[in-house]
């Protein structure tokens, strides 16, 4: 997709190391693996499609279905909120930021990528490149985006953990139950391992290796900005609090979808599988986690005695969701396009009178035709500067 082709571009035009094109490898074309991603979201689509009786998907949707949409859209948008909060009050400690009207604009932005760019990731690609032209350098812009999505994680196995003794008694098939317990338990268990690497790292006698390694570069970064995290308790408690509410209003948007259409399952066995099927879309191999997710959702779904009918509307329903609730971060994003025109033609009609004369009959000056849409909005965002600090 071109938003994906132009981020590419704006990371080849800021090099992170003069060496890195050595060891680079021979890349398929962006519009390849978009379409390859296409086809695997299409394809698994149509195979949960062709497990189902269509007739009776059709019977079970109903015009309830639509309010409830609705809500579960407004739901699944707090969670841009609760992003931009996150990012805020970390930059905020981290002293590169503290103007939280920037960092809520810029997070509602990324989630548009996320559901625009064929990566459910490309929202976080988008605030560091966006952090970077902010002046805040390579290192901390890539950090404080993944610290922050690192005690994300946190609190998404928090999450997973809290409901998962309610799906255990919902499941049909209760040895299920223990794939489960491991997966939650692996992932707690990989972030305490994270977490005790960052700590290591401020050890002053460490083998000459070991030191390199775990303060080379980003890395290093990396490991100090999440131990100021796990020193500061009033930060702890706003990225904690604020991560479990983004992971359980996942959990929240099915529950009222599901009750929509009639499926008797509580909000906490949903918060588990949603948690389990946020984890899997990161995997790369479709778009935006289209077909990944569903068919986790409704082979879980399934085991717990929902319909398969139902369990991939409810499915299908909250990746709608995921997009009505990006709308945001197009028009934010669509106005900064506007806004950026203006003021380029103010500045032309400045410095050449011959622009102002144009100007003044009406004419524009146009991009190249090189200059697809995405490319100038990347470019607009990614020069704005942050506002003074009050």
């Amino acid at each position: 997709m071109p938003g994906q082709r132009h981020l590419a571009k704006l990371v080849s035009s800021n090099p992170v190391s003069d060496g890195s094109s050595r060891f680079s490898l021979p890349a398929l074309p962006s519009w390849l693996i978009t379409a390859l991603k296409v086809v695997v979201s299409l394809g698994l689509i149509s195979l949960l499609l062709t497990q189902v009786d269509l007739g009776q998907m059709a019977d079970a949707v109903s015009l309830n279905l639509i309010p409830a949409l609705i809500a579960a859209s407004l739901v699944l948008m707090l969670q841009s909120v609760g992003m931009g909060y996150r990012w805020h009050a970390l930059l905020s400690e981290l002293g590169l930021l503290k103007n939280l009207r920037w960092a809520m604009r810029h997070a509602f932005i990324a989630t548009f990528f996320n559901q625009c760019l064929p990566s459910s990731i490309g929202g976080d690609g988008y605030r560091v490149l966006i952090s970077k032209r902010a002046g805040f350098g390579w290192q901390a812009a890539m950090s404080s985006v993944m610290v922050e999505r690192y005690t994300a994680l946190i609190c998404l196995f928090v999450v997973a953990a809290i409901g998962l003794i309610p799906l255990g008694f919902a499941l049909t098939e209760s040895s299920l139950i223990w794939l489960f317990v491991i997966f939650v338990v692996s992932g707690f268990a990989g972030t305490f391992v994270v977490a005790s690497l960052a700590e290591i790292a401020a050890f002053q006698k460490l083998p000459g290796l070991v030191a390199r390694v775990l303060n080379a570069w980003i890395v290093g970064r990396v490991f100090a900005d999440m131990r100021r995290v796990i020193r500061s308790r009033r930060l702890l408690m706003i990225l904690g609090g604020a991560g479990l509410f983004n992971n359980a209003m996942n959990g929240v948007a099915v529950w009222i979808v599901g009750q929509a259409l009639g499926v008797e399952l509580g909000v906490l066995p949903y918060m588990t599988v949603m948690a389990i099927a946020t984890l899997i879309t990161v995997i790369p191999i479709s778009m935006a986690g289209w077909g990944l997710r569903d068919g986790v959702v409704v082979f879980i779904l399934v085991a717990t005695g929902v319909g398969e009918a139902e369990a991939l509307i409810i499915s299908i329903s909250y990746g709608i969701g995921l997009l009505l609730s990006s709308i945001p971060g197009g028009v934010l994003l669509w106005r900064s396009v506007g806004y950026d025109r203006k003021a380029l033609v103010e500045q032309a009609s400045q410095a050449d009178p011959l622009k102002q004369a144009v100007t003044d009959q009406g004419g524009l000056a146009q991009n190249s035709p090189e200059q697809d849409a995405s490319e100038q909005a990347l470019h607009v965002t990614d020069t704005i500067k942050p506002p003074p600090s009050s």
